[in-house]
């Protein structure tokens, strides 16, 4: 049982009106996902802009392999979304808080276990798959790698959004994904343009392989 300092679950879409419960829980979904949508839009824009068409056909390339990803991780974690919902909706803390933290464990292992080694391992023949061009494929190899490694904060991310979700709260994950969405930006205007301290993307040489600057 929860101790009584602790916030309530919300029970207010299984205890209201059914087409308030709805609305409650689509609006903010609707707007994180055109907000997230937004990110790819972003990616494209300031590559194309600082790096170059190789660059930019190399984002759009590893983010189709990333896709299938996405789309594992999203199933995986439905699961998990039924469990807490039947859980928050019985008023069962406890079990909410227990499916939770195996999803948790869930994401951790998927992500150290296979997502990083492999994805990393494995990134030279998917971008082979694809038939890329040399060219695109040098500028693709470093970015689809750097984001199997780093899948692990989407891989929270999308748990974290879908528990809360579950649980009747669909506010807080628009809030992560707008402050998400905005640390996407600062940190590609960083990253590309090499802003204060940090490595720039230098733009395609006559050699197709990608370099940092400062790194030579």
């Amino acid at each position: 049982m929860p101790s009584g300092g602790s916030k309530p679950l919300d029970r207010s879409i299984v205890e209201g009106p059914l087409a308030r419960a709805v609305w409650m829980l689509a609006w903010p979904t609707m707007l994180q996902n055109l907000i997230g949508g937004l990110q790819g839009v972003v990616d494209h824009a300031l590559v194309g802009h600082f790096v170059g068409y190789a660059g930019n056909a190399a984002i759009g390339v590893a983010i189709q392999i990333f896709i299938v990803v996405i789309v594992f991780v999203m199933s995986v974690f439905s699961g998990m979304g039924v469990l807490v919902a039947r859980f928050a909706g019985a008023n069962e803390r406890d079990k909410v808080n227990r499916t939770v933290y195996q999803a948790f464990l869930a994401a951790v292992a998927l992500w150290g276990l296979l997502l990083a080694p492999l994805g990393w391992l494995l990134a030279p023949s998917l971008l082979g798959v694809v038939n890329a061009a040399p060219a695109v494929q040098a500028e693709a190899l470093p970015f689809l790698r750097i984001m199997f490694v780093g899948s692990l904060g989407m891989l929270l991310f999308f748990m974290v959004s879908g528990a809360l979700r579950a649980a009747g709260d669909a506010r807080t994950p628009l809030r992560l994904g707008v402050l998400l969405t905005a640390l996407n930006i600062v940190c590609n205007v960083a990253f590309i343009t090499g802003l204060g301290p940090c490595p720039g993307w230098a733009p395609p040489a006559p050699p197709s392989a990608p370099r940092w600057r400062g790194s030579s």
